[in-house]
């Protein structure tokens, strides 16, 4: 049985030690640095606050709004241009989460002036309120419909019976396990390495999240994912060292087969889509995703009783909108009026 090798005192660190500052060559140069090339670092040094995925995000955007300026005859450096790209985006379908994320790489790229101008600021207010610029949220996946997905995937795996699809079969479900017990992001595990993940605690594993949508300063967080001895396919640790089986060399936790690259967090939206098909209404596939799996985990454990501070420290959110993951049954809802009630009649 394979195992990382990890020092011990791995689940005993809070907090990832942080890299030593990166020293500019200027700082040792005899002569300071002209304007020009003080321009220069501060640009590089501005960037820096962004992830690298963010700034081709932005980038991709601001390719998309200066075509629409040429193609509307339109200014792209004017405030007006971009209200207009937002009204314009929004009667083209677009979400609003995606139109707020367009409007900021303009403002980044374009500065103050498109920050505080307030026709701008009025456009995406507009689209936050059009008629279908909202997305839905992601429906929860239920214990019971992440158990048919898990015989599925055995099923298919059956009956290819082959390394490959046997890898593929381990790898997925490890995948959609992890992100339900441990209410993951998709970027979450698909960037995780083998490193990150200590199997010495006898109570479970811990793993280690270096880069997180919720942890901007990158401090890192351990979430801790008990034993299943009772039912070992439902046990993280004994998912992990099936899968870590078929490649003990490899870095990443969830590659290709026979190759140690990281797989996008697409490819797996795209593959537990096709997989649900015959588990979920099909009138509601797309309302399921990866975040399903997150959310779904976090209702199962508030059916379950468990306090919502600690699913909040679980789930690693930051603010209350851990309560629009917890989706509330219908017998729970019911449950409030007949609680008080019982209440008043026992005055």
């Amino acid at each position: 049985m394979c195992r990382p090798r990890i020092a011990d005192t791995f689940r005993l660190l809070k907090r990832r030690p942080a890299a030593p500052a990166p020293q500019p060559a200027y700082i040792q140069q005899p002569n300071p640095p002209t304007q020009e090339e003080l321009r220069s670092l501060l640009t590089e040094f501005r960037s820096t606050r962004q992830e690298t995925s963010t700034r081709t995000t932005y980038s991709s955007y601001l390719k998309a709004y200066t075509q629409l300026c040429t193609r509307f005859g339109l200014d792209p450096a004017k405030p007006e241009s971009l209200a207009l790209a937002i009204m314009l985006q929004t009667h083209q379908g677009w979400k609003y989460g995606s139109i707020h994320t367009a409007a900021a790489a303009v403002k980044d790229t374009y500065g103050a002036e498109f920050r505080t101008d307030p026709e701008i600021h009025e456009a995406l207010q507009a689209a936050e309120r059009w008629p279908g610029t909202q997305a839905e949220p992601k429906l929860p996946l239920s214990g019971g419909q992440l158990q048919r997905l898990r015989d599925k995937l055995i099923t298919e795996a059956t009956a290819q019976n082959s390394e490959q699809a046997w890898f593929y079969a381990t790898r997925d479900w490890t995948f959609y396990l992890l992100a339900f017990l441990g209410m993951f992001r998709g970027a979450e595990l698909a960037n995780l390495e083998w490193a990150d993940i200590d199997f010495g605690d006898p109570q479970g594993v811990i793993i280690f999240i270096g880069k997180s949508k919720t942890d901007p300063a990158r401090r890192g967080a351990h979430v801790s994912l008990s034993r299943n001895a009772t039912h070992v396919a439902y046990c993280p640790q004994a998912n992990l060292e099936a899968l870590r089986a078929f490649d003990p060399r490899a870095q990443m936790v969830f590659t290709a087969y026979r190759k140690d690259q990281p797989l996008t967090t697409t490819t797996f939206r795209l593959r537990l889509q096709r997989q649900l098909q015959g588990i979920v209404p099909a009138d509601r596939q797309h309302e399921y995703a990866l975040h399903s799996l997150r959310r779904g985990g976090a209702t199962a454990a508030a059916m379950r009783g468990i306090p919502i501070r600690m699913i909040k420290r679980h789930g690693r959110w930051r603010s209350d909108v851990v309560y629009l993951y917890t989706l509330v049954s219908d017998q729970e809802a019911w449950a409030v009026t007949q609680q008080m009630s019982q209440l008043l009649g026992g005055r």
